[in-house]
């Protein structure tokens, strides 16, 4: 394949690109994930002659090597650029702190152009033993203050504390929920996080609507797992009857924790490459494992459904596209009608875990993936253990810091975190090493 000889300062590289091929199909390629990542907006780029003067018009074949050329473009979709270039060739791109562009792609009217609501944590009627949000405060008014959601009080049995940083996308597509109490079940508690892609939109029904689901089924007499993977079916059903969700969807990896008399247990229901993580006597417990195309049993499903499996940069994708093999919505790898559900090239079934709480499991962490691209599991729990041995005031303080380190993958990034705090005083098994998982 012509080698075309590319500059993004202050990075000079060389890429493939197709036989033939203009300046706007090289767009629209880079768009489609040519450099590893998709580009959002990658319409916008302009393209110049090595004199940087002559603007190359989307018709016209793209330059290949000896001559190179150089692009420009809105400082956000530029960056995305530079990040995925850089990804591929094994470096990271250094960056401090989010920039403040004014060509950032966000409506005008979002609040803090840094830190930016989940979604909204859902207040239930206060009873004795739940603390609730104080004024019925919204989740994005709890993070923007750095405050937890539920403050600690005599009563408290839990606390949860959730953020997300936008990263150099257009917009925040991530969205998180938390219930310290599901809806007319008052031993459950319900979290999760969604990271959207093609848009939020999904990502927030999903969070709105899988806790109420997930309740009437828990109410019905379900045993918890089964309502786990029907909630999950039911949930995309409703997406799918829209119509309007082909290429739009979002991750879900959510924990359900289950009061009971002489045990507390936790579930955890997984779908894509969000991750769950338990600190058991401060160390990692994997609740999740990622969905990615080129696993085996993933990829044998893929292909048996007629798609196939590609490196591109450096992720695999299905049929050029998705780099995740299981989603809520994403309709357009959906489409077998041969086929069941769970045999099509991307399904919304969850993996679903279960452990019983002990006297030692210290909070629970649920985070996307690109916090992941910086922290494996095991990082992530030292890491925001050491933020709070350093002596931070709060666990928002330790996240937002955590946020920060994890901004450099690029991608929105969130965190949900939820503490323990009373596990010790209930009575539950004491950690063994008869009773570990």
């Amino acid at each position: 394949m012509p080698l075309v000889g590319l500059t993004v300062e202050p990075l000079s590289v060389e890429v493939s690109v197709p036989e033939s091929c203009t300046v706007g199909q090289w767009k629209q390629l880079v768009g489609d994930g040519l450099l590893g990542d998709k580009i959002l907006y990658s319409s916008r780029l302009q393209c110049y002659c090595f004199d940087k003067t002559n603007v190359l018009g989307d018709e016209e074949a793209i330059p290949t090597l000896p001559q190179r050329i150089y692009v420009r473009g809105p400082n956000s979709v530029v960056k995305m650029v530079e990040l995925a270039l850089n990804k591929e060739n094994g470096r990271h791109t250094k960056l401090t702190h989010p920039p403040y562009a004014k060509d950032s792609g966000r409506p005008p009217d979002r609040p803090n152009p840094t830190q930016l609501p989940v979604a909204p944590m859902r207040r239930q009627p206060q009873t004795p033993q739940t603390p609730s949000v104080e004024g019925g405060m919204t989740m994005a008014q709890r993070v923007m203050t750095s405050a937890a959601m539920w403050p600690k009080d005599s009563n408290s049995l839990l606390s949860v504390y959730s953020a997300g940083l936008q990263g150099m996308r257009p917009y925040m597509e991530d969205r998180a929920c938390g219930y310290l109490e599901l809806p007319g079940f008052p031993s459950a508690s319900f979290f999760g996080v969604f990271d959207g892609h093609g848009g939020h939109q999904v990502a927030q029904l999903a969070a709105e609507r899988m806790p109420r689901i997930l309740a009437e089924k828990l109410k019905e007499g379900t045993e918890a797992t089964e309502a786990l993977k029907e909630t999950f079916q039911a949930m995309d059903t409703e997406l799918c009857l829209k119509g309007v969700f082909q290429r739009m969807g979002t991750t879900a990896v959510c924990t359900l924790i289950l009061r009971e008399s002489d045990q507390w247990r936790l579930l955890c229901a997984n779908c894509g490459d969000s991750r769950a993580v338990l600190c058991r006597n401060r160390k990692a417990l994997a609740l999740s494992k990622d969905h990615k195309p080129h696993d085996p049993e993933e990829r044998s499903r893929i292909e048996r459904a007629g798609g196939r499996v590609e490196l591109q940069g450096p992720c695999w994708r299905i049929d050029g596209g998705l780099n995740l093999s299981r989603a809520l919505g994403d309709f357009l790898y959906k489409v077998k009608r041969d086929l069941p559900e769970d045999q099509q090239k991307v399904i919304s079934v969850p993996e679903v875990e279960e452990v019983l709480l002990t006297d030692v499991d210290r909070f629970l962490v649920m985070a996307s993936d690109g916090v992941f691209e910086i922290f494996s599991s095991d990082e992530l729990i030292e890491e925001l253990q050491k933020e709070r041995r350093r002596g931070l005031s709060s666990w928002p303080a330790a996240i937002d810091n955590v946020l920060k380190k994890s901004w450099s993958s690029g991608d929105n990034v969130t965190i949900c975190l939820v503490e323990f705090l009373t596990l010790r005083n209930l009575g539950l098994p004491v950690h063994t090493a008869s009773t570990a998982p």
